[in-house]
């Protein structure tokens, strides 16, 4: 865990490779794995490397999910929006003696009871 931690402190700055580089030297300066980390050095690296690699192929994936759900969002939102404006115009043409009950429910595809029950 603490090779874990390390390794991110030296994220923010360096590569993932340089960051786990950098980590497993302060890791042996320290004494946290110390054999495992001289012994097995590359062994390790490149099983670090290839985690690392998941966590931000992961990380990718669930923000790219995340900006196409607000996208969806947003176009349902703005077509929602343009319904319910469109049906408000309709039901002021009603109104207004412009059109009939009848026209305004054929343009939204409604019965002419459902479009009765929207003006209520």
């Amino acid at each position: 865990m603490k090779f874990i931690d390390t390794v991110r402190k030296y994220r923010c700055n360096n590569t993932p490779e340089n960051a786990i580089l950098k980590a497993m030297d302060e890791c042996i300066e320290n004494g946290i794995l110390k054999e495992v980390l001289i012994q097995y050095r590359w062994e390790v690296a490149a099983m670090s490397w290839t985690e690392f690699d998941e966590e931000e192929y992961e990380k990718a994936i669930t923000e790219d999910a995340h900006d196409r759900g607000v996208a969806e969002g947003i176009e349902r939102g703005i077509e929602q929006g343009l319904i319910a404006g469109r049906t408000e115009l309709l039901i002021e043409q009603v109104h207004d003696g412009d059109i009939t009950i009848e026209s305004a429910a054929k343009r939204l595809g409604l019965s002419e009871e459902e479009f009765k029950k929207l003006i209520k």
